[in-house]
């Protein structure tokens, strides 16, 4: 792991690259607290090998929002319902 880092440093100054590999080795930390190394296990996806496809769906998520910001159109109310239950239940948790 310290030799990975390192030949990374070494190897490029894209910062970029240089926190993939550092996320990847020491993990994202506590998402809602102050730790800040740590795997966590995410239900949905894994930080660490699925950031593209989480960065799509960000970009996605934004795109929905700055175009229906209340979520009101037919085609967005399945996201308003799902929001709504996740919380009604306090169920944030049920991603991690």
């Amino acid at each position: 792991e310290g030799k990975k880092r390192l030949e990374t440093m070494c190897r490029t100054q894209d910062g970029f690259e240089i926190a993939e590999v550092d996320l990847e080795i020491r993990g994202p930390g506590n998402l809602e607290g102050k730790q800040q190394s740590g795997m966590v296990r995410l239900r949905v996806a894994d930080l660490a090998k699925d950031g593209p496809i989480v960065a799509t769906a960000r970009h996605l998520a934004e795109k929905i929002l700055t175009a229906d910001p209340k979520l009101q159109t037919d085609e967005n109310q399945i996201i308003a319902q799902r929001l709504a239950e996740l919380r009604q239940n306090d169920s944030w948790g049920k991603i991690s």
